[in-house]
């Protein structure tokens, strides 16, 4: 998106996954912050910590997508992204049927502990193994007076810009 191209897509994956780990391991640690700071049940915290992971999260996926357009070849891109689909959905179904039974042998508490080193790994190994590609963009000066004539004037212009507003990540 916008800010990926202005500030980069490892800076973004970068801090994506570090705070996704850091807030994981907040959000299981709700119930002792709420009793450090005085509340009586940790609900607002949770709720609170778990937001703060799906916005971080929000910095992740995209810059993922982004990175494989960047990195494959137009020919090979169908090909790239159909195996990052298929990636997705093992993963997704290697953590219902393997990793939601973790909590019963090790405990909910070293779970989010685990999914915090995984985050920050997953950091590390971003800032240190990829290469931005794209050149970050210059700030530009919108002409917002001849933007706004034109939106006035179609109608499929708004719907264009209510749905791509709607759509984005960033």
């Amino acid at each position: 998106g916008v800010l990926s191209d202005k500030k980069g897509r490892r800076p973004l994956l970068v801090a994506g996954f570090f705070t996704a780990g850091v807030f994981s391991l907040f959000t299981g640690s709700s119930h002792i912050i709420s009793g450090l700071i005085g509340f009586e049940t940790p609900l607002f915290f949770i709720y609170l910590f778990r937001s703060l992971l799906g916005l971080s999260l929000l910095f992740v996926w995209p810059q993922v997508q982004s990175l494989i357009t960047d990195y494959t070849y137009i020919t090979g891109r169908g090909q790239a992204m159909a195996v990052m689909g298929f990636m997705y959905t093992s993963a997704s179904l290697f953590s219902f049927l393997i990793l939601a039974r973790l909590p019963r042998s090790i405990g909910l508490y070293n779970v989010f502990i685990i999914i915090m080193l995984i985050g920050i790994f997953a950091s590390i190994v971003s800032r240190a193994g990829l290469v931005d590609i794209v050149d970050k963009k210059k700030k530009e000066k919108v002409k917002w007076k001849e933007l706004f004539s034109l939106l006035k004037k179609s109608h499929c212009l708004k719907i264009t810009f209510s749905a791509a507003f709607a759509s984005r990540a960033d």
